[in-house]
């Protein structure tokens, strides 16, 4: 009887554990499905805003000077919402864009948070990567020269 009862108490112990195993693993898989998801929003949402500039400036041939000017262009709303409230930021009036097409390096809007601790950017061609601080300021760099 006792042999009986430890056996059952082992595998009532293993049983809780592998609960507990669990329940970290899926915990684990769904802070990184939500971590993956903010990122992929966040490219989304700047891809919007730089094509939004670009769509700007070829309509009016002028810098956009501020999100009002972005807001005809914009197809994702709280992407506008987010600019407004500094979560995001844009090289605003970026006269680079007159440079050869071929000056894919050109950044255009950025996670606020970016120069200091790695990001996503979008260029002037709307493609957004993640940088890394230092690649962030170096290619900010470019553009205010």
């Amino acid at each position: 009887m006792q042999a009986t009862t430890s056996r059952r108490l082992r595998w009532g112990v293993i049983a809780v554990l592998g609960l507990v195993l669990l329940g970290y693993v899926g915990y684990q898989i769904w802070d990184r499905v939500q971590r993956v998801s903010r990122r992929v929003e966040t490219a989304h949402d700047l891809e919007d805003l730089a094509l939004a500039y670009v769509r700007h400036y070829d309509k009016t041939k002028k810098w956009p000077k501020d999100p009002d000017d972005l807001q005809p262009h914009v197809t994702r709303p709280g992407a506008l919402a987010k600019l407004k409230e500094g979560s995001y930021v844009v090289v605003w009036e970026a006269y680079q864009l007159e440079k050869p097409a071929g000056s894919p390096g050109v950044i255009l809007a950025y996670e606020k948070d970016a120069p200091t601790q790695g990001g996503v950017v979008a260029y002037r061609d709307a493609t957004t990567v993640e940088l890394t601080a230092d690649e962030v300021k170096a290619r900010l760099t470019e553009v205010k020269k």
